[in-house]
Formats: structure tokens, C-alpha cells, sequence
């Protein structure tokens, strides 16, 4: 096996109010960007050969040059993603592999505190399936709310059988594509919605198996969430 690592990074982060045109994955964790700690748990994957970091094409050539040196030290690769949604990025990294790569590990730049022992159950996964996921069982009740009226509740969701998922996701590169060329024409005229690259197998009826995840994999989503993360971090990995 061939593996390589598509790191997403393209998302703005307005919520983290940057300046000088940083996203949230450049926030400082114990003095190391987030983006960078996400490429660190990935260090010791067996088989990875190529690590491409994908990020805002409006921002590529800043990001580039502000973290040339980190780049080159973590051997990571920086092309353009998409626009507007996450599977663009992810389609435009499928188009920048090396023809050698066999399977695919997808991980979100913003989830840096990923445990190792996770990854490999993830990728151990790939030696009896095409699609494999690290999941959650769903511990806090679900409600269901429509918003009409705004804020009301329509009742609990039955939350057994329901996992939370995370990533990495990773796949078997030619399915990944196959999936992806079935509804390519549909997700760009928006009569396809996807929220995860696991749902491409799902709606062409393929099989994913779920691991388990890992609770401290969190994802930088809101002001708030870097401290956490932060000390996460330095929980698993003292100096």
C-alpha cells in the first residue's frame, strides 16, 4: 500500500478575527501552528508517501510563503482547494496525487490533537475494506428542532445505532474517484450535498466500516476550542 495524506486546510476561520490573511489553522499551539500539529500525528503512518496540504487558492501563494520552511521540514506539499465546499478540495487533492498512490488518508487540518493509536486503526482497516472511518458512539441526548417556530422542540431523537464521525477518513484511491465521478455533475450543479468523503461510498451503495475514534479529536471550529485543543496537546505530549 501506497498511502497518502490529503490535509484540508482551505477554510477561512472568520469566526478567530486573523489578521494579515492567517486561517484558523495557523494558530499558535504551544508556539506551533495547528496545521502543523495535524501533519505531526501523522509522522509515523506506515507506507505514507506523499502529505499534500490543501488550502484557499486565493491564498496559497501567502500561505506558501509564510510557512516555506515548516513545509519543507513536515516534506508537505501545498496545492489550491475549492472555493466554497469541501469536496472541491478534496476532488482538486485527488487530482494532485502521484500515479504510485494506492489509498488515501483525508483529515481536517483543524483537528490537531488526533491520537496515533487512532490513525492505525484506521488505516489498519484498509486491509479488508475500501472505506474506513473513525466513529463515536452518540453520548448526549438528540433532539429534533425544525426552527418554525424558532427554538422549539419537536421531540428526541432515537440516538441508538447513531456514531459521531471524524476524521482521518481513509480509502481506496480508485473507489474514492469512482464514487466521485458518479455525482461530480450533480455536487456542482448543488443537486448533491455531501458533509463527509464517506457518503461518496454510501450513495453508490458501498461498504465502510466504522473503528473506533478518539474522544480527544477535537475539531478548532470556534474561539474557544484552540484552548482546549491546546491543552489536549499537552496532555498527550508533554515537553
Amino acid at each position: 500500500m501506497r498511502l497518502a495524506l490529503i490535509l484540508l486546510a482551505a477554510g477561512r476561520g472568520s469566526r478567530f478575527g486573523l489578521s494579515g490573511g492567517r486561517t484558523k489553522v495557523e494558530l499558535l499551539l504551544g508556539g506551533r501552528p495547528v496545521f502543523l500539529h495535524a501533519l505531526d500525528r501523522f509522522a509515523g503512518v506506515a507506507g505514507m508517501t506523499q502529505r499534500l496540504l490543501v488550502v484557499s487558492p486565493d491564498d496559497q501563494a501567502g500561505f506558501e510563503s509564510r510557512w516555506a520552511d515548516e513545509l519543507r521540514a513536515a516534506d508537505a506539499r501545498v496545492v489550491a482547494g475549492g472555493l466554497r465546499d469541501r469536496w472541491e478540495s478534496v476532488w482538486l487533492a485527488l487530482g494532485a496525487l502521484e500515479e504510485d498512490v494506492t489509498h488515501v488518508a483525508i483529515h481536517d487540518a483543524a483537528r490537531p490533537c488526533t491520537d496515533p493509536a487512532s490513525i492505525e486503526r484506521v488505516v489498519a482497516g484498509l486491509a479488508d475494506y475500501g472505506a474506513v472511518i473513525p466513529a463515536l458512539c452518540v453520548s448526549s441526548t438528540l433532539k429534533r428542532s425544525t426552527g418554525d417556530p424558532p427554538g422549539e422542540i419537536h421531540g428526541t431523537v432515537d440516538r441508538s445505532g447513531l456514531v459521531e464521525v471524524q476524521t482521518p477518513q481513509a480509502f481506496e484511491r480508485g473507489l474514492l474517484e469512482a464514487a466521485f465521478l458518479e455525482v461530480i455533475e450533480d455536487l456542482r450543479s448543488g443537486h448533491a450535498h455531501v458533509t463527509d468523503d464517506a457518503s461518496l461510498i454510501e450513495r453508490r451503495g458501498g461498504r465502510v466500516l466504522g473503528v473506533e475514534g478518539d474522544a480527544g479529536n477535537i475539531k478548532i471550529t470556534r474561539p474557544g476550542d484552540e484552548v482546549l485543543a491546546e491543552a489536549i496537546l499537552r496532555h498527550r505530549y508533554p515537553a
